[in-house]
């Protein structure tokens, strides 16, 4: 294991531990600073602070983070009683891909073009693939109910960084990015800012593919857009899910 990140999803209520592989968790902004191996930030220390620099994830929801409304439409299951839970995958059984406009000459390129040595521009401008970024980590999110004792939202509760009468942290969501309050919270949270120009989607608007995009800055800033699915890997069978 290559140690965890501790992070807000935009749109969900609790912070979520995020387990890397090996050598897939870059360090925190401190221990780069002091020229700290992987091996010292995030498994001797145990540091789970958001890296230095940007890094995408694809998260895919599975069953259990799903139940229905009362119009019987799909929907995230309440976390009032359940938490979501993440952990590492080598790969999804489905490719993915981005939407049209989702990924810009920004993002690094794709697998494929860095197995040929193509440059970025090659990958994004020329070919505008949509396919996700080399460096990209896969985690999937299960939901399971809480138990008595359970710390639903921080490790440590900060009681200034709560709403009054509420024991969810203070947040704003402004140009579609996920704003904590600009308060400092305990331990290791993520501030995060405006400064993006990207917007997100809603995490509550399920989509088909039920896998999202995360990119998250080193300012704490994070951008969801969800995925579309690109070709079956490994299911040769028709899906089957109900909306």
């Amino acid at each position: 294991m290559g140690g965890k990140l501790e992070y807000l999803i935009p749109g969900l209520e609790n912070f979520i531990n995020i387990p890397f592989a090996a050598r897939k968790l870059p360090v925190c902004a401190t221990c780069k600073q002091d020229y700290k191996s992987r091996e010292r930030c995030r498994l001797e220390h145990g540091h789970t602070d958001i890296p230095w620099n940007t890094i995408y994830l694809c998260v895919t929801l599975d069953d259990s983070c799903f139940t229905r409304d009362l119009q019987g439409r799909l929907c995230l299951v309440n976390e009032g009683s359940m938490r979501f839970v993440a952990q590492s995958i080598p790969e999804p059984s489905l490719r993915y891909r981005a939407k049209e406009g989702h990924i810009d000459g920004k993002y690094p390129f794709c697998m494929a073009c860095k197995e040929k040595d193509y440059t970025r521009y090659h990958c994004r401008g020329m070919q505008h693939h949509r396919q996700l970024p080399w460096e990209t980590s896969y985690i999937s999110l299960s939901a399971t109910p809480l138990i008595p004792g359970d710390r639903r939202y921080f490790p440590e509760e900060d009681d200034n960084n709560l709403d009054v009468g509420s024991k969810r942290p203070a947040s704003d969501t402004v140009n579609g990015v996920y704003e904590l309050s600009s308060k400092k919270v305990k331990a290791n949270k993520c501030i995060a800012t405006s400064s993006s120009v990207e917007t997100s989607d809603d995490i509550h608007k399920i989509e088909y593919s039920r896998t999202f995009l995360l990119k998250i800055k080193n300012d704490g800033s994070c951008v969801l857009r969800w995925l579309e699915i690109d070709s079956l890997v490994r299911k040769s069978e028709p899906i089957s899910w109900e909306y």
